[in-house]
């Protein structure tokens, strides 16, 4: 997918904690892009802040950790003193960002990750925590809490990307492959999603879990090995985690941001007003489920339709709605960004290198300039 999250800070926020902590509903859109070109959050430095600072976002995604990054290349005590610093320095927030790619095992274990004791060792997932992967992503998404509860930010971005391996999203090949029925594999899938829901709690009660996506828009909870239309596996934590929340109580909101569907790519402007329309129709049912969840959008802009490549490209690697786009150049986008931020309270905006969009560079000042204008507008 390719992330790095920023958002556009003072328009959402409600209110604040004598704490100092925000409270964590919006009341106007919240935006955030989101770009793999981002640094990590451990190599922030002075230089970094001031590049935050010129931009228009309220926040900025920095990940905790890499995709596939298993050793603890970071420590509690120095990540507490940079968010202390952060906090009083930098004008947007910065939201920690992990990857729940940590529980999964590699593609390829022939590679340099199967020198790796934990990961290559999984077997597809670690379900049950055999390999201490899953333990070893909480300790990761605890700290991301920690941190984003020091820096006053809402909360943290979840990436719940299976990068390592695709096919694990079936839940029949995932059953199969693991020797067990796919009701038990729902049943783990959704007791990991509980889990992740207590530490929460714990750690940052009133946290907003921004998700990429949930996939609660796409298919539905239906196991039927002929049912085309099911949810895929990471969809199942999901529900555990909102499942636990409503039967406890607890505050914190899970957004579902909307990469499954509707996607980052559109057409055309009324290809967006279908999609969103047709994105709130199928999760209506788990907003009105699950208390704690929240519909969130996104898209992909570019400043040139010449200049894509892969997915957002033109070739057979592409998505199709990529491919199909009628916008040509970034002043097309004005009218979409516009509806997304006057319908949406959550949007994350992703900076993509394929759609030629790298915000923290001066290629990259058309389409924050541009984004800048629709949000003072």
């Amino acid at each position: 997918m390719g992330l790095a999250l920023l958002m556009l800070t003072g328009l959402g926020i409600a209110d604040e904690k004598k704490s100092g902590h925000v409270i964590t509903e919006m009341e106007k859109c919240y935006t955030l892009l989101v770009t793999f070109s981002a640094w990590p959050l451990s190599e922030t430095d002075a230089s970094r802040i001031n590049l935050i600072n010129t931009l228009p976002y309220d926040g900025v995604a920095l990940p905790l950790i890499g995709t596939y990054e298993e050793s603890k290349s970071w420590c509690a005590d120095s990540l507490r003193s940079l968010a202390e610093a952060l906090r009083n320095r930098s004008r947007a927030h910065v939201w920690p960002w992990v990857f729940l790619n940590r529980i999964i095992a590699p593609r390829d274990q022939t590679g340099p990750l199967d020198q790796k004791p934990g990961i290559s060792h999984i077997k597809l997932i670690d379900l049950q925590d055999k390999h201490a992967a899953f333990s070893q992503f909480l300790t990761i998404f605890d700290q991301a809490l920690n941190v984003a509860r020091t820096l006053g930010s809402p909360g943290i971005f979840l990436d719940p990307e299976f990068y390592s391996a695709y096919n694990n999203n079936d839940i029949y090949y995932l059953a199969k492959n693991l020797g067990i029925e796919p009701q038990k594999a729902v049943e783990d899938l959704r007791s990991l999603g509980a889990h992740i829901a207590d530490h929460i709690e714990a750690h940052y009660s009133d946290a907003i879990v921004w998700a990429a996506f949930t996939g609660m828009s796409v298919g539905h909870p239906a196991l039927c090995a002929s049912y085309p239309e099911r949810w895929r596996t990471v969809t199942w934590i999901f529900d555990g985690m909102l499942g636990r929340a409503k039967d406890r109580r607890y505050s914190f909101k899970v957004v579902s941001g909307g990469e499954w569907f509707p996607g980052y790519c559109y057409t055309s402007f009324v290809d967006l007003i279908e999609g969103q329309a047709e994105a709130h129709r199928r999760i209506e049912p788990y907003l009105k489920k699950y208390p704690n969840l929240r519909l969130g959008a996104t898209i992909a802009p570019w400043v040139d339709s010449k200049l894509r490549t892969g997915y957002f490209g033109t070739g057979s690697e592409s998505s199709y709605k990529c491919r199909g786009s009628k916008l040509e150049k970034a002043e097309d986008f004005i009218p979409l960004l516009r509806n997304m931020m006057w319908h949406s309270k959550y949007l994350w905006i992703y900076g993509a290198s394929g759609a030629g969009f790298l915000p923290f560079t001066k290629e990259g000042k058309r389409l924050n300039d541009i984004i800048r204008k629709v949000i003072q507008n």
